[in-house]
């Protein structure tokens, strides 16, 4: 299921993106073991593709993905925490189409004196993801791609390839953060 993100942040901080997908995962693994692996391995890997779709190594390659996305998402959220105290708000809606669209909202401070900021994000919002489907580690990914391009911007708002020309860059108080995720 696609999924779209659209955040929004201090300083006229803007990040759109649509067609997020837990799909992709494999697809990117595949693609870096393809182009990084010696020429006898590109061979074992070709016949371990065409043998079976859930063959041990694409478990293995999806898990390493897994798990590289994982990190990148706990760099991110260590890297976050330590610009500032931000207030961050998490809105999740998936539709359906014979009942009610599911939706969850969390907010919450992430100050510079939580020990592992990556637990407690996802402490946060996992009920909010379960609920309406979107526990995917694209969903993570996208989020640690946010945090940084948010920091990028406030490092400099003015040159910023994701300010929003029609936002004010200057603001008092807390930075905040705001992510709508949706199918």
């Amino acid at each position: 299921m696609p999924i779209r993100l659209f955040a929004v942040g201090s300083g006229g901080f803007e990040y759109r993106r649509t067609s997020i997908s837990v799909g992709e995962v494999f697809e990117m693994a595949n693609m870096a073991s393809v182009m990084t692996a010696p020429s006898r391995a590109h061979a074992a890997i070709a016949a371990a593709d065409a043998e079976v779709n859930t063959s041990g190594l694409e478990r293995a390659l999806t898990a390493m993905s897994d798990i590289q996305q994982l990190h990148h998402f706990r760099d991110a959220c260590t890297t976050m925490q330590a610009g500032g105290d931000i207030i961050l708000s998490f809105s999740f809606r998936s539709s359906n189409l014979m009942w009610v669209d599911d939706s969850a909202h969390r907010s919450f401070r992430l100050t510079n004196r939580m020990a592992n900021p990556a637990w407690h994000i996802l402490n946060r919002i996992q009920p909010a993801m379960e609920r309406t489907g979107m526990q995917g580690t694209g969903v993570l990914m996208s989020i640690a791609i946010v945090f940084n391009s948010f920091l990028q911007h406030e490092a400099s708002p003015g040159g910023s390839p994701f300010r929003n020309p029609d936002r004010p860059t200057n603001y008092r108080g807390d930075a905040r953060l705001n992510f709508q995720f949706s199918d």
